[in-house]
């Protein structure tokens, strides 16, 4: 039977995983996250963020600070963050495409469903 318990730890094991890491593997970790969601828009970054710093406070403004550093790195770049080619798992990208398609929606109008 499954039954809710009075006082749910939603985050510990994410917490003790993280801890349990070497440094090398946090670093990994933080890269990783932090790049992928550089791109992501700002509410999904605050919201993982917080997931992130409740399972462990440095885990949290680790990632935080490191997408920071890879946005103000992305403003001179011309690739999308950690694939070093321009090319995303899904074929070619840019931050200049995701800019493109971000012009095209702001130029674009709401239309009455058919």
């Amino acid at each position: 039977m499954s039954a809710p318990i009075d006082r749910p730890n939603n985050y510990g094991q994410a917490g003790h995983t993280y801890r349990s890491f070497e440094e090398w593997e946090r670093d990994e970790l933080i890269k990783n996250l932090s790049e992928a969601l550089a791109v992501c828009d700002k509410r999904i970054q605050d919201a993982m963020i917080e997931h992130f710093t409740k399972a462990d406070e440095d885990y949290g403004r680790r990632v935080k600070e490191e997408i920071e550093k890879v946005m103000k790195e992305l403003k001179t770049e011309t690739k999308i963050p950690g694939r070093e080619a321009g090319k995303s798992k899904f074929g070619q990208g840019s931050l200049a495409a995701n800019e493109a398609i971000e012009d095209a929606v702001k130029k674009s109008h709401e239309a009455d469903p058919y």
